[in-house]
């Protein structure tokens, strides 16, 4: 009787967890360009500045022919983006399988990519005294993608993927791990 109290509320648990997310956003260490306005003709300290490359407002001396001048426009904009991963996974009591999702937005420069990556294998231990204790089991991850350039995320609309846990050794009993993602602008 006991056991099969415990496999409904296993089963239960299964049922009515939700998936608990958690966002991260980052901003890069590039620094927006101020942007360069009309007194800057005048002004000693001049208001348009882009620090990431080393430019700010500047204007000719006086031009007293017909000519034509070349006049170079900098900008700069620091990346940013937002990920969505899961903070509580439940895996199939009777299995040991279970997914996830993983979502990422963002505004990131041509040469940079949003990685998101989880461990390939973790433990899961039972929780139960050390006495009586089973050995630990090993999950599996697998995550259909890992890395996005700028052209595959939108700044304001999530873009998804989805992963799966394998715990194939399952067995009789209450178990417990963590595994990490590591999160990066690269």
């Amino acid at each position: 009787m006991k056991k099969q109290i415990l496999t409904g509320l296993l089963l239960l648990s299964v049922v009515t967890t939700p998936l608990l997310k958690n966002n991260f956003a980052c901003a890069a260490e590039t620094t927006s360009s101020i942007g360069s306005v009309t007194e800057d003709i005048s002004n000693e300290t001049k208001v348009g500045q882009d620090v990431n490359q080393s430019k700010e407002s500047t204007y000719s001396s006086d031009i007293a022919t017909s000519s034509t001048e070349n006049v170079e426009v900098y900008a700069s904009q620091g990346s940013s983006f937002s990920v969505m991963i899961p903070k509580v996974i439940i895996l199939d009591g009777v299995n040991g399988n279970g997914a996830y999702s993983v979502a990422v937005k963002g505004n990131i420069a041509g040469n940079q990519s949003i990685n998101v990556n989880g461990q390939d294998s973790f433990k899961l231990s039972e929780q139960t005294s050390e006495a009586t204790k089973k050995a630990d089991i090993t999950a599996q991850l697998a995550q259909v993608k890992n890395t996005w350039n700028h052209s595959e995320i939108k700044k304001d609309t999530y873009t998804y993927t989805t992963g799966s846990i394998t715990a194939s050794d399952i067995s009789a009993g209450l178990w417990k791990g963590v595994f990490n993602f590591t999160i990066s602008l690269s």
